[in-house]
């Protein structure tokens, strides 16, 4: 295989051929779209003191010249001093949380060519960075074989994302869950009966729907972040970039018939939502946000479950509830798709001193949290003009 490097402005010359790549990755998501990664580089990328990063744009074709696969890198130096600098590359997607999941974009078959070809590349470029990290990658994956079997390489993180295998019809699916959910399921409706409230779900598809439903979908994702009595929800899209670039992607993605936003509605008001992206036969879930004042009705639940109803009946084969492991995701039953990530030095003495470093700091609490600190403040979201 052969290893190409693009310039930073071809994104779009590359999208044709990437998007039909897409469907033979083995996890479908939105953040391997060739539209998020090139909004995510004009939204998060940063060229200051403290930050600077630089666009490594690789494709990797076969002899036949066929692409088959994409790996947009982002180096950053921090601070951005040649001497002093710690050079980290990375997958586009290291932001505050907005990206959930960093994977390649490569077909199951080709990955431990492909994983070869990318760690061939930068180890023969080591002067330029220092820590190396292929983003996420399947425990049972050719990738994190190969990586893990690199001189140096260390294992950072796990991260599980659970999918849900959907069958034709809806109470089959309803049928085969647990007793707990089952339970949840009957009262989510028969709470607001009581009450003479009929849940409606209704979905946004058209670009202009969507972008009102993305205002309301903001106001209510606040409202639930606020709640200090249960599990905490940080908004990350409190301010911009991140604001700025959930309003860009849903746009675009809607554009090309991608975004959906499920509005659960209470006697006409909306009073939960939540973004889902469709990707062929898989919907992707995305952040979601509720209104307090109706949270006895368990908004929420009742949210997912419609949402996995439309599912059913548009013929989606998976539905990704998105990375975490949490009951709300958890009690429908998903397969879990563990992940693993990691970091490879450089095979300079800068590379090895530098992992040592780092090494070091994971076991100094007071100077990790320190360390931590820094890198938000950093790296901290611009707040908007």
């Amino acid at each position: 295989m052969t290893l190409y490097v693009r310039e930073a402005n071809s994104f779009s010359a590359l999208a044709p051929e990437w998007e039909q790549l897409l469907p033979r990755c083995p996890v479908r998501t939105p953040f391997t779209h060739p539209r998020w990664c090139e909004l995510w580089w004009q939204h998060f990328a940063e060229n200051r003191l403290m930050v600077r990063d630089r666009l490594r744009l690789l494709e990797v074709r076969d002899a036949a010249g066929a692409l088959k696969a994409v790996a947009p890198f982002v180096i950053t130096s921090r601070p951005a001093l040649p001497w002093l600098a710690i050079r980290t590359v990375r997958p586009i997607g290291a932001d505050p949380s907005v990206t959930e999941l960093s994977t390649l974009v490569c077909a199951p078959e080709d990955e431990a060519e492909v994983t070869s070809s990318l760690l061939d590349y930068f180890n023969e470029r080591s002067a330029e960075w220092d820590l190396l990290s292929l983003g996420d990658m399947r425990v049972d994956s050719d990738s994190a074989r190969i990586f893990g079997a690199r001189s140096g390489a260390r294992l950072t993180g796990e991260l599980s994302d659970f999918v849900l295998p959907m069958p034709a019809d809806w109470e089959a699916f309803r049928s085969s869950l647990k007793r707990n959910i089952k339970e949840s399921l009957r009262k989510c409706y028969n709470a607001p009966k009581r009450d003479g409230l009929t849940p409606e779900l209704r979905v946004r598809s058209e670009p202009g729907e969507v972008a009102q439903a993305l205002e309301r979908w903001l106001h209510l994702h606040t409202l639930r972040s606020e709640l200090t009595d249960t599990i905490a929800h940080r908004n990350v899209f409190e301010v911009d970039p991140p604001r700025a670039f959930l309003r860009a992607v849903v746009a675009q993605l809607a554009g090309q018939g991608m975004a959906r936003v499920f509005e659960l509605e209470l006697d006409g008001k909306v009073v939960a939502s939540r973004i889902g992206f469709v990707l062929e036969d898989t919907l992707y879930l995305y952040f979601s946000g509720y209104d307090p004042a109706y949270r006895q009705y368990s908004v929420m639940t009742t949210t997912v479950a419609e949402t996995l109803k439309w599912a059913v009946e548009q013929g989606m084969r998976t539905v990704n509830l998105s990375p975490g492991n949490d009951v709300s995701k958890t009690r429908w039953g998903p397969t879990e798709i563990r992940h693993v990530s990691g970091l490879l030095p450089s095979p300079s003495l800068r590379g090895t001193v530098v992992l040592r470093v780092v090494r070091w700091v994971t076991t100094a609490p007071a100077v990790g949290r320190l360390l931590a600190f820094a890198r938000r403040q950093s790296h901290r979201p611009r707040q908007a003009a």
